[in-house]
């Protein structure tokens, strides 16, 4: 007798030859009953995968009806197999009521029910969804007034389009008009030779066909005409016409200077400077080693925010010789290399009184570039005019109240240096009291010495004093002016600062110095009354 277990479909209640489980329900079912027919191919692949018994294929119409019942359905607890109605506030999770009685998890949190919580938030999903919706239609009114708008740029797009063109061809029309002439020139000297040409094998056919008696009845007429033919072409030798000042108010022309060098064979450098367009001054250094190099620098040292061409030229008696360079100052100035010193020597551009003329020109790049810097410039000039307006109003109080000398102080190389400074002429007050400035420049030679001013009192007549000392600098605005008020109680009292402007900052900027000249302003307003 055997003990195998024999599986009996629950469907048809026969043998299971093949027992298949059910895809949803999870009971044993024959092949047929599950919708297999054999090994046939014929079968369905989504019926092999997930073979469904009969009784639950006539019950699928009804699950299909009921599909939103059974989403609404309570679902149950796996823990404690109770319907979870429950809704915890704090953990945002449906719970049953042993989860929140039994459980540590939900303790002491908010907790409602889930019906209750669901028609909460789900009257606040419709809420946030009106209110998105009057928002959409808020902005569907504002489309007509965002179209209105966008032909508005479009409109002004293309006007400023149509003045760009018009500007670009009034620029082209006066470029023409300028260099017409110079084409009509250019383009004669062309033809020239080929007249002449022409006009010399005439006269030659003339002069073979001529008979004996009658060439030199003529003789004296054909010598006039070689003798015009010759001098005509003497005078119409070719001359280079200009080119770098061509430019219109969108590219302005070139600036352009000749510099000649000295003694080139024996020099070694040239300082130069030049004024550009809108009074614009730059130092331009030309030095020689193995190749002859430029470099421009602005006084303005705003100047290297712009950008700016620089043009250098070398002519030669070859105009195909000629050394022709441009290049591009922007940011901080850099050696540029024109040439070969050999090539400029050997190839007959230094005269025989060993001097080469060099031509420089500066131009900005645009005319934007141009308007930028005027722009700085007029904010420049603001700035200093509000500047001396408070100096004004300062020095009105100043030369009222005190009594104010000067005193410029020599920091040339020459200078002898003493250990009592330089002393200004007396300064004497409306009490006949004589006061002096001392200054104690700082040593061009002599590390960390810093300048020293100081005012002194020069007789017996002790008072409390309130001084001040002006260092002036080319800019109004870097002038530095210290105030300060101290009680003078006998002869030959001495008060100041020992370090009254920084000594990188003072030899850095040569707007203290000029020629090597410090310039002093000073007073005192004595306090004895």
């Amino acid at each position: 007798m055997s003990l195998i277990a024999v599986p009996l479909c629950c469907e048809c209640r026969k043998i299971a030859k093949t027992p298949i489980s059910c895809s949803n329900c999870c009971r044993i079912c024959c092949a047929s009953c599950c919708g297999l027919h054999g090994e046939s191919n014929s079968t369905d692949i989504s019926v092999a995968l997930h073979p469904v018994c009969t009784t639950c294929r006539s019950e699928e119409p009804n699950i299909k009806q009921d599909l939103l019942l059974t989403r609404i359905k309570q679902e149950v607890c796996w823990l404690h197999d109770k319907e979870q109605k429950l809704f915890c506030l704090s953990c945002e999770e449906t719970v049953c009521g042993d989860c929140f009685l039994e459980g540590a998890a939900h303790m002491r949190h908010q907790i409602d029910r889930v019906s209750t919580v669901y028609k909460e938030k789900l009257a606040d999903v419709e809420n946030k969804i009106a209110i998105l919706d009057g928002k959409a239609q808020d902005l569907q009114k504002d489309v007509a007034q965002s179209q209105m708008n966008l032909k508005l740029v479009q409109n002004a797009e293309q006007a400023v389009f149509e003045q760009i063109d018009a500007l670009c061809l009034e620029a082209k029309h006066s470029v023409s008009q300028l260099i017409n002439e110079r084409k009509r020139m250019l383009e004669n000297y062309d033809k020239i030779p080929a007249k002449k040409r022409k006009v010399k094998e005439t006269l030659q056919k003339i002069v073979k066909r001529l008979p004996m008696e009658e060439f030199l009845k003529q003789q004296q007429l054909i010598n006039r005409q070689c003798k015009e033919l010759i001098d005509d072409s003497l005078t119409q030798r070719f001359k280079p016409v200009q080119f770098e000042d061509i430019g219109c108010e969108l590219v302005p022309p070139y600036d352009i200077q000749p510099y000649t060098l000295f003694q080139f064979n024996f020099t070694t450098g040239w300082p130069f400077y030049m004024k550009s367009s809108n009074d614009i001054l730059w130092n331009i250094i030309l030095r020689k080693k193995d190749d002859l190099f430029v470099k421009v620098v602005p006084c303005d040292n705003g100047m290297v925010n712009f950008p700016y061409k620089l043009l250098v030229m070398i002519s030669h008696n070859d105009l195909r010789k000629t050394i022709q360079k441009t290049f591009l100052l922007h940011g901080d100035s850099r050696e540029e290399k024109i040439a070969s010193v050999l090539v400029l020597t050997s190839e007959g551009y230094v005269d025989e009184s060993d001097q080469l003329v060099v031509k420089i020109g500066l131009k900005p790049m645009n005319a934007l570039v141009e308007n930028c810097f005027l722009k700085k410039q007029i904010l420049q000039m603001r700035s200093n005019n509000e500047a001396l307006q408070k100096r004004l109003v300062s020095d009105a109080y100043i030369n009222c109240k005190y009594c104010v000398s000067c005193f410029n102080v020599n920091i040339s190389q020459k200078l002898n240096w003493n250990r009592g400074g330089q002393l200004s002429s007396y300064l004497v007050d409306r009490s006949n009291r004589h006061w002096c400035l001392q200054v104690h420049p700082c040593n061009l030679y002599v590390p960390n010495s810093n300048l020293g001013v100081f005012i002194a009192l020069y007789t017996n007549s002790s008072t409390k004093c309130r001084y001040f000392v002006e260092l002036i600098h080319d800019d109004p605005k870097k002038t530095v002016r210290m105030l300060e008020e101290n009680e003078f109680k006998q002869f030959s009292t001495i008060f100041g600062w020992h370090s009254f402007v920084d000594r990188n900052v003072l030899l850095s900027d040569t707007g203290y110095y000029p020629n090597m000249i410090l310039r002093f302003r000073f007073g005192v307003q004595p306090l004895d009354y």
